[in-house]
């Protein structure tokens, strides 16, 4: 699965970058950039990388893991020189999306390859279990948030009109750019730790206190303190939470998170 989410978000790159009318040699070359930077996005999420590099590391953690720290860099490098110097209709993803993806690949090589943490799990090794799980709590979250949210006035029914190339540039960015950033910081750190520290039947505590975190996280957006999105947030971090602590994965979560927040997008506009 990680194989084919890495060669569909390189297609969906350098495609944008055809239609928006930049030169193919420049295209191929931001393509190439862009594949360096999200390579370990993708590899870290496999079975056998991380086990090779923990194993890798272990016989010189100093030198290889310097090493690991400069190859991140030098992707990241790569895409920052390609993104200043080539045809700008070629970048598809803004620089400050590059900046999500390092800085999301070196908290994973930092909590999952370096010194392992329990329970993150940063895996595309996704198994039907996990599916069902993701599906139930995106199915009991819609019927209990969508009611509420038109309720408040926060939600507006309209479909956006977006062809298929649009429609996929939305779902990686919600997804690498949103969802699995944010799982791995409220679930795989924030509620994994809480858990550890407040420990209780089926991990409740961790549970509501990482939700309302998570919640208060989303005042800020305007028109500030935003309420009406804090509290649909809380409820939306108890739907990624529960999912997160029975299967024990972000990528999980974060399955939940981006269509929550796809459907929001596509049908739903938030305010």
């Amino acid at each position: 699965m990680a194989a084919a989410l890495f060669l569909a978000a390189a297609a969906v790159f350098a495609l944008s970058g055809l239609r928006a009318g930049a030169p193919p040699a420049e295209v191929a070359g931001a393509s190439l950039a862009f594949a360096w930077l999200f390579l370990p996005y993708a590899a870290f999420g496999t079975r056998s990388v991380p086990a090779a590099l923990r194993t890798w590391l272990g016989t010189a953690p100093g030198r290889r893991g310097v090493l690991l720290l400069l190859l991140l860099l030098a992707g990241f490098a790569a895409y920052a020189w390609a993104a200043t110097r080539l045809d700008p209709r070629a970048i598809s993803l803004p620089l400050r999306g590059a900046i999500v993806i390092l800085v999301f690949e070196l908290v994973v090589a930092a909590v999952a390859i370096v010194r392992p943490v329990s329970r993150i799990g940063y895996t595309f090794a996704l198994t039907r279990g996990d599916w069902l799980a993701a599906g139930a709590a995106f199915a009991i979250f819609a019927v209990i948030a969508i009611p509420l949210g038109l309720a408040m006035g926060f939600l507006h029914p309209g479909w956006a009109r977006l062809d298929a190339l649009e429609w996929a540039r939305r779902a990686f960015a919600l997804v690498f750019l949103v969802s699995l950033p944010e799982e791995l910081v409220f679930r795989g750190l924030l509620q994994n730790g809480l858990e550890r520290l407040l420990p209780s039947p089926r991990g409740w505590r961790a549970l509501v206190i990482g939700s309302l975190i998570f919640g208060a996280s989303h005042l800020h957006h305007p028109p500030a303190p935003n309420w009406r999105y804090a509290i649909l947030a809380t409820l939306a971090g108890i739907a990624y939470g529960w999912v997160w602590h029975r299967t024990g994965k972000i990528t999980a979560a974060a399955l939940v998170h981006a269509a929550v927040v796809l459907v929001w997008a596509l049908a739903l506009r938030g305010g």
